[in-house]
């Protein structure tokens, strides 16, 4: 829950700081909406604790908030995404690269080493190409604000191949995500 204060971050930090991005009352009214939208998902599953995991998310979303900055300034210094998405996974891949050969090894199975690299082409490639195309067109807090959409997806792919129900908290929860999305997009 707590990697989803992305888009506040981005929305008040990194993009009027990297960015020059302007907060306006648009992005921020969205983004606390969509915001709430994921606190209304998650009722069901709130912890009042203060734990690690928390602390954690909250680290994930400043990074990932930084990151989506740093992804759209690339686009704006006219790099081609298909290298930016090869520079993106080359650092990556030379530093993970011995704890891979250590764990080929040690014996993974050829099916799971091919459905590894089968998930590097298409998330780690070809859905960070589209990303990249994407970013390119709108402001990096309009991304972030979509971003929040992600959660949605899982929810219906869970319930499509899990069978996880979808309550009312989801469906409350979910319209506020979404319309939090419609609004930054079509939103004055």
């Amino acid at each position: 829950l707590s990697h989803y204060l992305a888009p506040i971050i981005l929305a008040f930090v990194f993009a009027p700081i990297i960015l020059k991005e302007k907060i306006t009352v648009k992005i921020a009214f969205f983004s606390l909406l969509g915001f709430f939208g994921i606190l209304v998902l998650s009722i069901p599953n709130l912890n009042s604790s203060l734990d690690l995991a928390l602390v954690l998310g909250v680290l994930s979303s400043i990074f990932y908030a930084l990151h989506t900055s740093l992804e759209k300034k690339i686009t704006q210094i006219r790099v081609d995404p298909v290298i930016a998405v090869i520079y993106k996974n080359l650092v990556p891949f030379i530093i993970f690269s011995p704890f891979a050969l250590k764990s080929i090894h040690q014996g993974i199975s050829i099916n799971n080493f091919l459905f590894l690299v089968l998930w590097g082409i298409v998330v780690g490639g070809a859905s960070m190409i589209i990303y990249f195309k994407g970013i390119k067109q709108i402001p990096a807090t309009h991304a972030s604000i979509l971003g929040y959409w992600e959660p949605i997806g899982a929810i219906i792919l869970a319930s499509i191949f899990f069978g996880e129900p979808i309550t009312l908290y989801v469906i409350i929860g979910g319209f506020l995500i979404i319309f939090s999305g419609i609004g930054v997009i079509k939103g004055k």
